[in-house]
């Protein structure tokens, strides 16, 4: 039987943070995260892309407008032209 799959949530990455680093309080592992995803949200909004060595590169990607299907109605609709963040994890992120 496999085992179940866990997640981490922004809380208990705060958490693991602080516990991680001597002397740093939850409430500045709080403040740095949050500096973090809000620098990187910014980079995002001007397309660029991030690479961080050993971890992965987060990438803007443009998607056009395509038609799809309705999948209650089966109707075609139009999806509109969208913005996405891609990541590609690097090779050695796992080890």
């Amino acid at each position: 039987e496999k085992p179940m799959k866990q997640s981490i949530n922004k809380t208990n990455l705060i958490y693991e943070t602080a516990n991680a680093i001597q002397g740093l309080t939850q409430k500045d592992a709080q403040i740095i995260i949050n500096v973090f995803l809000k620098k990187m949200k910014e980079h995002f909004k001007c397309d660029e892309t991030i690479r961080l060595a050993g971890f992965g590169t987060f990438e803007v990607k443009e998607y056009p407008e395509r038609t799809g299907i309705n999948p209650n109605t089966k109707k075609s609709i139009v999806i509109p032209a969208q913005k996405r963040v891609k990541f590609k994890a690097a090779s050695n992120i796992l080890e």
